[in-house]
C-alpha cells in the first residue's frame, strides 16, 4: 500500500499532517533525500520550518522531514513516537538534525534498537545533562509558590480593603500600590517562566526533567559503553554544535550586571533594577498600615506584608543560584558546552564569537538574523558529514560556427565549432554544403547553401546554421576566422 509520503512525491505536494494529538509537518518532499528534524523542549516541529526551508533551498536535494514527538512526555516515549512515524512514512537510511531535547530522543531511538536513521546532527543538545533541570526540581516549586504568595497576599487586601489604592499617601499610594500588584503579577510569569527557562511556559513533565539532571539513570543508560558501541555502529556520522556567549552577556547574568543597557534592558531587568527597593519598603510601610488597622480582618492579616518583604529579599538570589548565574565558563548556560558535545571522541563544532553569539533559543531563530552562523554550519556537516550534496546541473548547451559567410566558388574553405555548456563529451554532426563528424569541416564549395551543425552532449543537443554564398574567386584571403 503507498504511504502518505509516496503519494504526495508523486504528486509533488507539501503539507502539514494533523494527528491526533501530533502533528507532523511534511514538507519540501521535492529533494532526494530524507532529512529528519527533531524538535526542543515545549516546541512542535514547527520550531524548525524557518532552517528546514532555508536548508533545503540551499541544498536542493534535501527534503525535509520535522517530526513532533510530543516532548512533554518522557524520553522513551518520545522515542517510540519517532519510531512511529519514520516507520509509516517510510523514512529510511536518513539522517536527523536535532534541537536540544530533539537529539537525546533520537540518541534513545538508537538505543532502543532504532534502525532507520543512519546520521545525527545535533544543535544544543544536553548529551551530558542539563544543570539547569536539577536547579528546577531544587528551586522551581519554591520560585514559584513564592511568586504565587505574593500576588495571593497581595490581592487580599486589593479584595478587601475599598480603600487599598489610596492607603498609605493620598492619590500618589495608588501608583505605588498598583506598582506592587504589577509586580506580584509578573514574578510568576517572568520568573518562573521566561527567565528561568527561556522557553514559552509549558508546564513540564517532572520525570522528563528528572531524566535531564546530569548523572540522572537515564543519561547514565545512554551514555554508557554498550550504547556508544551501538550508536557507533548504527551512525556513521555523529556531529555536535555547539554554541556560546561571552560571559558578560549571558542572558540571566546580564539582568544583574547591566540593567541600565537600552539594547538588552527588559522588563525583569527593569522590575529588579528600578522597583525592588521601593517594593520593599512599600511591603513593610503597608504591615505597619495595617497591623494598627481598626477592621479587625485586614490587621490581622498583616503578617501577610512581611511575607511579601521576605519573598522579596530572597527571591533574586535563589534566581540567580537556580539559572547559574554564579558560575562562569564552560559549564554555564541552559545546555552548557561541556554537556552540548557528544561524550565520545566525535566531532564537534563550536560557535563562540563577539558578534555572533547565540542564546540557546536563538539557535533556531529565522535568518537573516541571530541564527545565520547555524545555518552555514548546518549546510557543512549536511555536504561533508552525510554526503548529500547539492546536483550541480551543468549550463545550457550552445553551438555557434566559426567561418566565412562568403566563399570563392571551388575553393577549399574550413569552419570550426565554438561549444559551451553541456556536460562535456562532444560529439559533432555537420551536413549541407559540407559534411564531417570533427570540431570542424572543411572542402570545396560549389553552390550556394546551408550548412549545418549538430553538436550532442549528454542527453542534449545543440544545433547551428549558416548560409553559405559563392562569389567569384579573385585570388585574395577571406577573413572571418576560416581558411579559404
Amino acid at each position: 500500500m503507498m504511504n502518505l509520503r509516496s503519494h504526495l512525491r508523486r504528486a509533488g505536494t507539501a503539507l502539514f499532517l494533523v494527528w491526533p494529538g501530533l502533528a507532523v509537518p511534511l514538507s519540501g518532499l521535492h529533494g532526494q533525500q530524507d532529512v529528519v528534524f527533531l524538535h526542543g523542549l515545549g516546541q512542535t516541529a514547527a520550531a524548525w520550518i524557518s532552517h528546514a526551508n532555508e536548508l533545503s533551498t540551499l541544498n536542493p536535494e534535501i527534503a525535509p522531514v520535522p517530526i513532533t514527538t510530543g516532548s512533554n512526555y518522557v524520553f522513551p516515549t518520545q522515542a517510540s513516537i519517532l519510531s512511529y512515524w519514520l516507520g509509516r512514512e517510510g523514512v529510511n537510511g536518513a539522517p536527523a538534525i536535532s534541537h536540544s531535547n530533539g537529539g537525546l530522543v533520537a540518541r534513545e531511538y538508537v538505543r532502543a534498537g532504532g534502525t532507520r536513521l543512519n546520521g545525527h546532527l545535533s544543535l544544543g543538545t544536553p548529551h551530558l545533562g542539563a544543570p539547569l533541570a536539577d536547579n528546577l526540581a531544587l528551586l522551581g516549586v519554591d520560585l514559584f509558590w513564592m511568586a504565587v504568595q505574593n500576588l495571593d497576599n497581595i490581592m487580599f487586601f486589593r479584595n478587601n480593603d475599598p480603600d487599598f489604592r489610596w492607603s498609605l499617601d493620598g492619590d500618589l499610594a495608588m501608583d505605588k500600590a498598583a506598582i506592587i500588584e504589577e509586580a506580584a503579577i509578573l514574578l510568576g510569569p517572568i520568573l518562573v517562566e521566561e527567565a528561568f527557562w527561556e522557553f514559552s511556559g509549558t508546564p513540564f513533565n517532572r520525570d522528563l526533567i528528572e531524566s535531564m539532571k546530569p548523572g540522572s539513570p537515564f543519561l547514565t543508560t545512554l551514555n554508557d559503553s554498550p550504547a556508544l558501541a551501538e550508536e557507533a555502529g548504527q551512525l556513521d556520522a555523529r556531529v555536535s554544535i555547539s554554541t556560546q556567549y561571552p560571559p558578560n552577556l549571558l542572558p540571566w547574568r546580564y539582568l544583574y550586571l547591566n540593567p541600565h543597557d537600552p539594547l538588552y534592558a527588559n522588563v525583569l531587568a527593569q522590575l529588579w533594577d528600578f522597583q525592588r527597593e521601593d517594593l520593599m519598603e512599600l511591603a513593610w510601610d503597608y504591615y505597619f498600615y495595617y497591623l494598627s488597622h481598626p477592621n479587625w480582618n485586614l490587621s490581622s492579616n498583616a503578617y501577610r506584608w512581611l511575607e511579601v518583604f521576605d519573598n522579596l529579599l530572597v527571591i533574586p538570589g535563589m534566581v540567580q543560584v537556580a539559572i547559574g548565574a554564579h558560575s562562569y565558563g564552560a559549564s554555564d548556560g541552559v545546555v552548557p558546552w561541556v554537556s552540548s558535545e557528544y561524550p565520545e571522541n566525535t566531532r564537534t563544532i563550536k560557535i563562540y564569537d563577539y558578534e555572533d553569539y547565540l542564546f540557546h533559543t536563538d539557535q533556531l531563530a529565522p535568518t537573516p538574523g541571530p541564527g545565520a552562523p547555524i545555518i552555514a554550519r548546518m549546510l557543512e556537516v549536511i555536504e561533508q558529514d552525510f554526503g548529500i550534496t547539492p546536483q550541480v546541473l551543468p549550463s545550457p548547451l550552445s553551438v555557434q560556427i566559426i567561418g566565412p559567410r562568403e566563399v570563392p566558388e571551388g575553393r577549399v574553405c574550413e569552419f570550426e565549432a565554438s561549444v559551451s555548456g553541456g556536460s562535456g563529451g562532444y560529439s559533432y554532426q555537420w551536413s549541407g554544403v559540407l559534411n564531417g563528424t570533427s570540431s570542424w569541416v572543411a572542402g570545396e564549395i560549389w553552390d550556394s547553401g546551408n550548412l549545418y551543425l549538430t553538436v550532442t552532449s549528454g542527453g542534449a543537443q545543440a544545433t547551428a546554421r549558416v548560409f553559405v554564398t559563392i562569389i567569384p574567386d579573385d585570388g585574395e584571403e577571406l577573413g572571418g576566422g576560416a581558411f579559404c
